[in-house]
């Protein structure tokens, strides 16, 4: 009858500003440098979607009856959804290695504290670094004119002893960011499942594979607490 697949055109920014062609050359002016240094570690740092605690992911159909991931088992029918967990990923330019952070709501708070989750796993190795260079999208969490956002980078730093640049991506543009493409591995692994609690959802994300390994996974205790602002002051 004459119908046919269409590709879906995601990979078209929804909007564009003056700036775009300058900023996209302020990225690629900061990695020529930062890729040569010896004592700089570059980041690629984004969250993904909200994960529905007890939900069916993607609207799948298969349980995990006897618990397989981490879990106690479920039967085909979930209870209402319980919570919600925010993935943090980090993936590392250099080697590739992915991590991932949960946590219960994505804020500036959540973000510093992801970060610091992972410069802890990965400092012993990592003895001669003296810069970090993050790359992150211009999110309102993590913005670069975000004041919480900036006094947590500046206790992060004074905690790591180390100098960190931020360099952000285009407004609209957040896609570019090769991170990205690591959730569709995540989104593959747990497919259809239900994620009956976080140790399942835990449970999936270790045994998804990104260039070849396994990532790491951790979550953040506590509840996170949106609408913080300083004074100017402050």
């Amino acid at each position: 009858m004459g119908y046919r697949l269409k590709r879906i055109q995601k990979g078209k920014p929804l909007k564009t500003t003056p700036e775009t062609d300058a900023i996209f050359a302020n990225v690629k002016a900061a990695r020529a440098p930062a890729a040569a240094e010896a004592e700089t570690l570059e980041i690629l740092v984004d969250t993904r979607a909200k994960v529905n605690e007890r939900e069916y992911a993607r609207g799948g159909k298969n349980a995990d009856p006897v618990g397989r991931y981490g879990g106690e088992g479920v039967g085909p029918c979930p209870p209402p959804a319980a919570r919600k967990w925010i993935p943090l990923g980090g993936l590392m330019v250099a080697t590739g290695g992915l991590a991932l952070v949960f946590g219960s709501k994505e804020t500036s708070d959540f973000w510093v504290d992801g970060l610091r989750v992972r410069w802890a796993r990965v400092s012993v190795g990592c003895r001669s670094i003296r810069r970090l260079v993050v790359y992150l999208d211009n999110g309102p969490n993590c913005s670069g004119t975000r004041a919480q956002f900036l006094k947590r980078m500046v206790a992060f730093a004074d905690w790591s002893g180390l100098e960190v640049r931020l360099v952000y991506d285009p407004p609209y543009h957040g896609k570019y960011n090769p991170v990205e493409r690591c959730w569709s591995s995540l989104e593959r692994k747990w497919g259809g499942a239900l994620l009956t609690c976080l140790d399942v959802i835990l449970g999936y994300a270790r045994r998804m594979t990104w260039k070849g390994r396994p990532p790491t996974a951790d979550h953040l205790v506590g509840d996170y607490q949106d609408g913080i602002w300083l004074t100017k002051a402050q």
